[in-house]
């Protein structure tokens, strides 16, 4: 489990990074298959929405913020999802 602690310094260190106009955090509860053990985990845990325009350099970035979140706190796995939306500020 990652500490409250531990994610603040992770988004202040590395999701603020990523994406300096700003992101949504979101609290959330994920069910994940662990291979270790080969069963079913529940655990809480954060979503983080940001609404940019693709590049190859942001591409880059979140992989390489996937890359650091799995390997500072030991995680098996980052879900990624990208989609085309049209989005305005009004």
């Amino acid at each position: 489990m990652v500490s409250e602690k531990e994610w603040n310094e992770f988004v202040e260190e590395y999701v603020s990074r990523v994406f300096p106009e700003g992101s949504t955090i979101e609290n959330a509860m994920g069910n994940r298959f662990d291979t270790g053990s080969r069963k079913l985990i529940s655990e809480p845990s954060k979503v983080v929405v940001s609404i940019n325009r693709r590049s190859r350099n942001l591409d880059r970035q979140i992989d390489s913020l996937c890359y650091w979140y799995k390997l500072l706190y030991d995680q098996q796995s980052v879900l990624r999802v990208d989609r085309k939306v049209k989005a305005a500020l009004r």
